[in-house]
């Protein structure tokens, strides 16, 4: 996104978070969630490449808590004591998820690097020492991992994971993973849901099952994710058959390009070859042997438009550790109830998060935002990278199609698990979607 100056950085940073906040309290789509995100990181960023990140600290004394608790996060680093005194007011006024910031940047595992141009990644946790610390991390993090999932932060949510996983593994090498067992009769669900699905691959299975079998009579999602992890516990997670209901998957043929300037919000896209094989955004239509497109000036362009890409040999989403080389586009389809439309998606694969959409319409190729569409965008291939977005390959005008796209990409994954993950995140949604509606 770009930014005339200051005080527009500081406009869009102060609407997205109360937006983000609005969207996630009254459930909508985590697309729109994720959008408002996108635009709080492009804001922040902008500010910190700008040297003026220290102006936040008017949103201080914001009346919007979660203003607030965005701002005074992202001046930890450079303003300390102010940020830690604005932290613990909204502390002492409730919001919980500032104690959770506190917690991590004491002990130096809160993650700032992310919106940086060159940063170092940092460890996500810091180095367990007892059975209880790592009881208390998994109780810690699981409550605070379903306040993330319901604001549609799954950076964050992907960390926290990272985090019980550890904490986890502590506890299986010294020989306590039984310090688990009381957290099966925790007051949060999440919290015995995290504790089962340790305790079912252990001598201690008996009672995790007959916790998961008690929570899938539970209400919300908790339940689905129960039943889910007591299916694959049973064998059944490589039964895929539920995928093979005939489900149309039309390629509707593209419009044919055209000169004519679109009406706004879309951008028209320039085309042309360059000496160094480099190509733009519109030139990846006369490429239909990629899937993936990496932006190697992602950082540098100041306008989307401008993004110079670098073909791929990649099937799939990829998962590379290189921070630098977490930008793509890649093959999508624009979903209708009847038909299916080829385009491209922007993936942020950090978070496996889409903020742009390449279509080649009538009037010309262009570039709209993800976030507005009227019809669902999905990835044309699956991924090899791990991401918490049950949303990610669900359309509402054909919700099992995404199944067809990840059984294509089951044979070609460099880990089979992660795609199975995707298939039953969206059977889940489905499931979920359903019983919503009934």
């Amino acid at each position: 996104m770009k930014f005339k100056d200051v005080s527009h950085a500081l406009s869009v940073f102060e609407t997205a978070t109360i937006q983000h906040q609005i969207s996630t309290k009254d459930g909508e789509s985590a697309r729109k969630i994720n959008a408002y995100y996108n635009k709080i990181i492009d804001s922040v960023r902008w500010l910190y490449q700008n040297n003026q990140l220290i102006r936040l600290n008017r949103f201080y004394d914001c009346p919007n808590l979660a203003t607030r608790s965005w701002a005074s996060s992202f001046l930890l680093e450079i303003d300390t004591d102010n940020a830690q005194t604005a932290l613990n007011k909204l502390v002492e006024a409730g919001y919980m998820n500032a104690q959770y910031i506190l917690d991590n940047w004491k002990d130096g595992t809160l993650d700032l690097e992310f919106y940086k141009k060159a940063a170092s990644k940092q460890s996500l946790t810091a180095k367990i020492q007892s059975s209880e610390e790592a009881v208390a991390v998994i109780i810690a993090s699981s409550i605070t991992q379903k306040e993330a999932e319901q604001e549609g932060n799954f950076k964050l949510y992907n960390q926290l994971s990272e985090k019980i996983w550890k904490a986890e593994a502590y506890l299986q090498k010294t020989n306590h993973i039984d310090q688990l067992l009381p957290l099966l009769r925790h007051e949060e669900a999440h919290v015995r849901f995290c504790a089962a699905s340790t305790l079912i691959e252990t001598d201690y299975k008996e009672q995790a099952i007959a916790c998961l079998e008690n929570m899938k009579r539970e209400e919300g999602k908790i339940s689905f994710e129960a039943k889910a992890l007591l299916n694959e516990f049973y064998g059944k997670e490589d039964d895929l058959s539920f995928m093979d209901d005939d489900v149309p998957f039309i390629l509707s043929p593209s419009p044919a390009f055209s000169p004519h300037i679109p009406s706004p919000p879309q951008a028209t896209l320039p085309k042309g070859a360059r000496a160094d094989g480099l190509i733009g955004l519109a030139d990846m239509f006369s490429r239909p042997d990629v899937s993936v497109f990496k932006v190697m000036n992602f950082f540098e362009a100041e306008d989307p438009a401008e993004y110079l890409l670098m073909p791929t040999a990649f099937e799939l989403i990829p998962d590379e550790d290189d921070d630098s080389a977490r930008f793509y586009f890649i093959k999508a389809l624009q979903v209708f109830a009847d038909k299916t439309v080829p385009c491209y998606m922007s993936m942020d694969t950090d978070e496996r998060l889409t903020e742009y959409v390449i279509k080649k319409t009538e009037t010309g190729i262009v570039l709209e935002e993800m976030d507005g569409q009227e019809h669902s965008v999905i990835p044309a291939i699956a991924s090899d990278r791990y991401g918490r977005n049950s949303e990610l390959y669900y359309a509402e005008e054909n919700p099992r199609l995404g199944f067809k796209i990840l059984k294509a990409g089951l044979n070609k994954a460099r880990d089979k698990e992660i795609v199975k993950d995707d298939i039953a995140m969206l059977k889940d949604e489905i499931d979920y979607r359903q019983r919503e509606k009934k």
